[in-house]
């Protein structure tokens, strides 16, 4: 006896050990809308497979009924199970999800769903896929194992569980290693401009960073300047001398005055034109710092000095051969 058909019209009532002597029953079509068993009643059976009619509203008793599930008057296979049959037939019956799918459904009469990408079983009858752990993501749909799962290169990270793809570290953080699920923000004195980065830069001279995650460097302001790199605060910031000046933001160095003028405060942007109000001729002093004469004169300008006339002897001597 490899298959048999039961049905009736009401409900099917099947007794305890009902099929006890039928070793090699392996196949029941049911033919009913309701079927209540012992939960023996086909306990030594080589029983693999039961076809229900698709309308059966009620499915109880047998261990071997485990698999299948009734909901609110439908009956179907339970979870992580699935129904090989076409829609066309007239009955499902009920194996487990392969590896790669699933099915979370009560009572379901459909097929299993493969797995999403960021998702993966590798036994059977689950009734739900596992995520990739974060800093891991997966690209195949129906993944039946693990190593499904890559890490996040760096310069990428994943920062939740069931990721299909890695995303770029933002501006102002970094990614320095493999399988990165939360990123690193950039400390003070650094920063970084670009997104997938696997480190931060140090700010560049005349720049600085006070804060973490920065994507820029701040600017030291006008009339300072900044020769080292990797600052984290304005007060690193330093004022350009007496004698010099710095005209625009982010200065590395400060600027000496230009010839015939002069800066006699720290920390300007500018420097003055030498000049007097009197008409006389001025110029800078060698440090830059402050104004002085300029003393230039003729001949003529030398003997009527102090509105004085000074008399000049001059003798020439000739020698005639």
């Amino acid at each position: 006896l490899g298959s048999v058909l039961l049905t009736t019209l009401g409900t099917l009532y099947i007794g305890r050990e009902a099929f006890a002597i039928s070793e090699k029953l392996a196949n029941v079509t049911i033919w009913s809308d309701e079927i209540k068993t012992a939960y023996d009643s086909f306990m030594g059976c080589d029983l693999a497979i039961f076809y229900f009619k698709r309308s059966v509203r009620v499915i109880s008793g047998d261990k071997k009924f485990e698999i299948y599930a009734c909901d609110e008057g439908r009956c179907g296979c339970a979870q992580g199970y699935e129904n090989l049959l076409g829609n066309s037939s007239s009955f499902f019956t009920c194996t487990p999800c392969q590896p790669g799918f699933s099915n979370s459904l009560v009572a379901y009469q459909g097929r299993c769903t493969p797995c999403t990408r960021g998702r993966y079983t590798d036994g059977y009858a689950s009734e739900s896929c596992v995520q990739c752990a974060t800093g891991r993501y997966g690209t195949v749909e129906g993944a039946n194992s693990k190593m499904s799962c890559k890490r996040c290169v760096p310069g990428r990270y994943a920062p939740a569980a069931g990721a299909d793809k890695c995303l770029e570290c933002p501006p102002g953080s970094a990614c320095p290693d493999y399988e990165t699920s939360i990123y690193m923000p950039c400390t003070p004195g650094t920063y970084n401009s670009d997104t997938g980065k696997v480190s931060c830069l140090a700010c560049p001279q005349g720049k600085y960073s006070p804060k973490n995650g920065s994507a820029l460097c701040m600017n030291c302001p006008p009339g300072t300047y900044l020769n080292i790199s990797g600052a984290k605060t304005e007060t690193s910031c330093m004022k350009c001398s007496a004698g010099r000046y710095a005209p625009t933001n982010g200065s590395s160095t400060c600027l000496q005055c230009p010839s015939g003028h002069y800066q006699e405060s720290p920390g300007q942007v500018e420097c003055h034109e030498c000049k007097s109000g009197d008409g006389q001729l001025m110029s800078n002093a060698p440090d830059f710092r402050s104004c002085v004469a300029v003393i230039s004169m003729s001949i003529l300008d030398y003997l009527f000095k102090d509105n004085a006339a000074y008399y000049v002897s001059v003798s020439v001597s000739a020698v005639f051969v």
